[in-house]
């Protein structure tokens, strides 16, 4: 979930399409947890105490999504499931581009 000052906006600088806690104006919907997003592409950066909620959900939906996770150390009980699904369609887990120069 996301508010307009933290939606992430397209190369032209248009907000993406999100989900808010709360009505606001701009949002696609409220609450990203009772909504169908079989369909779509998502880009998910949930506060730590939602990760396993939004894992969960993600798996039961099968969305096409993209989540940034912290690589924690001691590694945390969801992180075996991010990395569990490695290869699969569902999550798969990598490292992210660390040189952003281009």
């Amino acid at each position: 979930m996301a508010l307009p000052s933290n939606a992430q906006a397209n190369e032209q600088g248009q907000k993406l399409k999100f989900f808010s806690p709360y009505p606001t104006d701009g949002a696609d919907g409220v609450n990203v947890f009772t909504q169908d997003i079989a369909d779509r592409k998502v880009y998910v950066f949930p506060p730590y105490h939602l990760i396993p909620a939004t894992l969960a959900f993600l798996l039961e939906q099968k969305a096409d999504a993209t989540i940034v996770v912290p690589d924690f150390t001691p590694r945390l009980f969801w992180y075996g499931i991010v990395n569990n699904a490695e290869g699969q369609d569902s999550l798969q887990p990598g490292k992210g581009k660390t040189d952003l120069s281009g």
